[in-house]
């Protein structure tokens, strides 16, 4: 489950799962919270910054993670988007200097914020992330990138 709110005045996009009903999807939360952890102090124009991860409920049997919200984001659009590639393939440099690879490039994973004079690429959803990438998975996730914004 995923929703928006706000978390000590932040607003925050939030993705919530219950271990009794769908254990894998909380290992997957996990992960996503371990790699934003990685990613920690990448500037916010690139990455949505984790702002809360954790087991909530009386038995700690639900897990949430929180992420900045983007403000004014959209999925990227190639047709409107296209002169926007510099900007996604600094994001995804940013990544990669931290050794992860995203893992699931595709439209929905990537926003476009800011506003109609300073509009900004932000990756989200690392839940497939790898982290210690190899360079020949990082370059044919730069050419995925590419790709993405020509197709």
């Amino acid at each position: 489950m995923s929703f928006l709110c706000s978390c000590a005045g932040t607003d925050v996009a939030v993705k919530y799962a219950d271990a009794r009903v769908a254990p894998q999807l909380v290992q997957h939360l996990r992960h996503e919270a371990e790699v934003l952890q990685i990613l920690a102090g990448l500037p916010e124009a690139h990455v949505a910054p984790l702002a809360l991860a954790g087991t909530t409920g009386s038995t700690h049997d639900k897990f949430m993670l929180c992420t900045k919200l983007v403000p004014n984001a959209r999925h990227l659009q190639p047709d409107l988007d296209h002169h926007l590639l510099p900007a996604a393939l600094a994001a995804l440099a940013s990544v990669h200097s931290r050794r992860v690879m995203h893992g699931d490039l595709r439209r929905s994973n990537i926003l476009v914020g800011g506003t109609a004079d300073q509009q900004n690429v932000v990756l989200i959803d690392f839940g497939l992330a790898v982290a210690s990438a190899t360079p020949a998975q990082l370059q044919a996730e730069v050419q995925q990138m590419t790709q993405l914004f020509t197709a």
